[in-house]
């Protein structure tokens, strides 16, 4: 009984507020990344939209 409860409770406590933390500041992160990712494949995309524009010339 002492070793379930304990290992819960100590478990549960310890990660939840060194995840709030980082749970709010990580989709922000990630999403940063998103979209500097989205703008380089859209800058890539529109080159080779240019480039084949200019090939069926």
């Amino acid at each position: 009984m002492g070793l379930g409860s304990g290992t819960t409770t100590a478990g549960a406590p310890a990660s939840a507020p060194a995840a709030r933390p980082e749970s709010q500041a990580a989709p922000i992160v990630r999403l940063e990344a998103e979209l500097t990712a989205s703008q380089a494949e859209a800058r890539k995309l529109a080159e080779e939209r240019d480039i084949l524009r200019q090939a069926a010339k």
